[in-house]
């Protein structure tokens, strides 16, 4: 059962579904004045293992910037989380993730988005045990685009991959990818493309 824990406005909100699920939806037409900030913080007293599921529903015409900031202590956890998003014909995402695990924290972020519309997904990882991201996007309708790039520092024996999958179901749609690594020491950074 859905339960609105924030109202942004104009008929948008979070919501919370009780099974570790957020949603933001934006209506028709509606378009976010201010960012959504959805962050997570990790400490001594928190489960090692844990899933969510944030799901991001853009209608026709509107536009949202989500800032997502996720931040553990040097702790054997292990995350999975799966974004997902609902991007309409001439609506706007622009989400941000910013990445700041410790050494231990082994994560997988798995990224969806259905695009009819614009998306920009920008993934900074900036210190971090083990992470993996994966983005696939769909393009759905003609002229929807997608700018995905992202930014890693690493040192010791900390492993990040991004892998991203795009798939064209319509025509004159554009993506646009890159990624930068700085690693140091035994430090490994992956990226995959298709």
């Amino acid at each position: 059962m859905e339960k609105l824990i924030k109202d942004l406005g104009n008929g948008a909100g979070i919501y919370d579904y009780g099974d570790d699920t957020l949603e933001v939806k934006v209506p028709e037409g509606v378009k976010l004045a201010k960012p959504v900030y959805l962050t997570q913080l990790l400490g001594e007293n928190d489960l090692l293992e844990n899933k969510q599921n944030i799901l991001i529903f853009l209608m026709p015409g509107s536009g949202a910037d989500v800032v997502i900031t996720d931040r553990t202590a040097d702790r054997p956890f292990r995350i999975s989380r799966h974004i997902s998003g609902d991007i309409n014909p001439s609506a706007t995402l622009r989400l941000y993730v910013l990445q700041e695990q410790g050494a231990q924290t082994v994560w997988e972020n798995q990224f969806t988005f259905n695009a009819n519309g614009h998306v920009t997904l920008g993934i900074f990882c900036m210190g971090s045990g083990n992470v993996t991201n994966r983005v696939r996007t769909y393009f759905h309708a003609p002229e929807a685009t997608a700018d995905i790039f992202g930014m890693t520092i690493a040192s010791g024996t900390q492993q990040v991959t991004n892998a991203v999958t795009v798939t064209h179901h319509a025509p004159r749609c554009r993506d646009r990818e890159l990624f930068k690594q700085i690693l140091d020491e035994e430090s490994v950074g992956r990226f995959e493309g298709l």
